[in-house]
C-alpha cells in the first residue's frame, strides 16, 4: 500500500463526486481547487481557451454582475468554506490567508465565502480572511497579513 502524507485537502466534503488520487470521491481539494475552478469556468464560456485565461474572463464577468458567472463563483466560495469551517473549528485560527492560484480570484468569490462563514454557528467569531494576489508565492505575504491582523 502506498502511504500518502496527511493533508487537509483530503477532508471529505458534501457535494458532487470529484474522484481524487487518494481514492476518495469527495475530497475538499478536488472540489475547491484552482483546477476545479478551471473546469467550471471552461464549461461556462462559449469559447473556452482551456487555460487560466478562462478563469480570469469568468471572474471579470462575475465582478461585473453577470449572473451565471456570479453563481459559479458563489458556489466556489461556498465549497472552500466546506473544508475551511472544519479547520477553523479544530484550530480556532486568528486569521486565514488563502494562497495558490485560486486566491487570485478572491474578489469574485470572497463575498460568498465570508457570507457562508458568518452563517455557520460553529464558532462565534469569523476570523479575517484574505486572498493572496501572489498566488503560489503567497507565503511572505501571508506572514505580513497575519502580523497585521494580530
Amino acid at each position: 500500500m502506498k502511504r500518502l502524507h496527511p493533508e487537509a485537502g483530503h477532508l471529505s466534503v458534501a457535494g458532487g463526486s470529484a474522484p481524487c488520487y487518494c481514492s476518495r470521491t469527495s475530497c475538499w481539494e478536488q472540489v475547491s481547487s484552482r483546477s476545479a475552478l478551471q473546469k467550471a469556468t471552461s464549461q461556462l464560456l462559449s469559447k473556452p481557451s482551456g487555460g487560466p485565461l478562462d478563469i480570469q474572463m469568468a471572474a471579470d464577468r462575475a465582478i461585473a454582475s453577470d449572473e451565471p458567472a456570479g453563481d459559479l463563483f458563489t458556489a466556489y466560495g461556498r465549497r472552500i468554506v466546506d473544508g475551511l469551517a472544519d479547520l477553523l473549528t479544530v484550530y480556532r485560527s486568528a486569521a486565514v490567508v488563502l494562497g495558490g492560484t485560486g486566491s487570485s480570484y478572491y474578489r469574485a468569490y470572497g463575498h460568498a465565502l465570508e457570507s457562508r462563514l458568518r452563517e455557520l454557528n460553529t464558532y462565534a467569531a469569523v476570523p479575517p480572511v484574505g486572498g493572496s494576489q501572489a498566488g503560489d508565492l503567497a507565503e511572505p505575504q501571508a506572514r505580513h497579513y497575519l502580523a497585521s491582523a494580530g
